[in-house]
């Protein structure tokens, strides 16, 4: 959700983020992590 709201200055600097704008540098957005729990009892 929060990736669909941004601001202004936070869509032009994810802008310049993802065309490598800034020092050639990659950058990502976070992604969820997915796991599951092995639960094992005795």
């Amino acid at each position: 959700e929060l990736r669909r709201n941004m601001t202004g200055a936070e869509s032009l600097l994810w802008l310049n983020l993802r065309n490598r704008k800034l020092m050639n540098l990659k950058f990502n957005r976070q992604h969820p992590i997915i796991y599951q729990m092995d639960k094992n009892e005795p």
